[in-house]
């Protein structure tokens, strides 16, 4: 591939432990590589519309998102119905689609990556109508232990892991319904999961005969049992999450997630607060993205 034109667009938040800024590194990488490039720094706020205009003034080949899942989304959500292949630099403290992607870790090795033929196509989730899930969402525990972590405001997985286990000892059940075009389905829930992936960060698989580009999502309801967490947490490191008898697992084009109590709700990182509804749709092949 020898692509015209690539619009970096980088969180300048993210990275922060590097030696050498992700800006630098790109433009010594571009220079060698004689590409047409240009580099695009995120300001507090920028939502996706004015994204839009920066991409019909620069008009790119290829758009690359330098940052965390959030910085992903952003840009992707404003290449959907978009001739723009989508290239992802993990910056982030998590970079679940990248690691799901299989896109190296190392800022250097992701660039090389960029000029790779190889595409994948991507479906999205649309939710509510005014987001955009790429990787995984979800109601209750999951969600509760996001927002501990970033309200204490420390970067790193074991951060995060120490939010999950304080979550953990005080587990909370709510009721969830499940509206789809073909059946409604009734649980009691400790997390409900909307999933256009296979795994967390954390290397946790909770879906894993999911495929990234087949126009359907899956909602993995995690139902309390007692001694859940013991058996599900080595579930989901071996492979055999979705086969617990106290998880259940629907394949949707289009869904509406109902819960009582309000439970707090992430999109692909991103808390929106606590929330009593989703209404979650396909969009398939949503994306083109540039893979390994």
């Amino acid at each position: 591939m020898n692509p015209v034109k690539i619009l970096f667009i980088i969180n300048p938040n993210s990275g922060a432990d590097s030696k050498a800024r992700p800006s630098e590194i790109i433009k010594s990488a571009m220079v060698q590589k004689q590409v047409a490039f240009h580099i695009h720094e995120l300001e507090k706020n920028t939502d996706s519309k004015s994204l839009g205009n920066l991409l019909k003034n620069y008009k790119p080949e290829i758009v690359v998102a330098a940052g965390g899942d959030g910085t992903v989304n952003l840009v992707a959500s404003s290449l959907i119905g978009m001739n723009v292949l989508l290239g992802i630099l993990p910056l982030g403290s998590a970079n679940g689609l990248a690691f799901e992607l299989g896109i190296p870790a190392k800022i250097e090795d992701a660039l090389q990556n960029l000029l790779s033929e190889k595409i994948q196509p991507l479906d999205a989730v649309k939710i509510n109508d005014t987001h955009i899930s790429l990787h995984l969402s979800d109601f209750g525990m999951n969600a509760r232990v996001i927002k501990g972590f970033e309200k204490e405001g420390k970067r790193g997985f074991l951060g995060y892991f120490k939010h999950f286990i304080r979550v953990l000892r005080t587990p909370k059940s709510f009721r969830c319904i499940i509206e789809t075009p073909v059946k409604t389905y009734i649980h009691r829930a400790l997390m409900v999961v909307i999933a256009n992936s296979g795994s967390y960060r954390s290397g946790a698989v909770i879906n894993p005969t999911h495929k990234k580009d087949d126009g359907l999502f899956e909602i993995i309801v995690l139902k309390p049992r007692r001694h859940w967490i013991i058996r599900n947490t080595i579930a989901a490191f071996t492979g055999n999450f979705h086969n617990q008898s106290n998880i259940a697992t629907y394949e949707c084009t289009s869904a509406k997630i109902m819960v009582r109590p309000s439970q707090e709700l992430q999109v692909d990182g991103e808390l929106l607060g606590k929330q009593q509804s989703v209404n979650a749709e396909i969009i398939k092949h949503a994306l083109q993205v540039i893979v390994p």
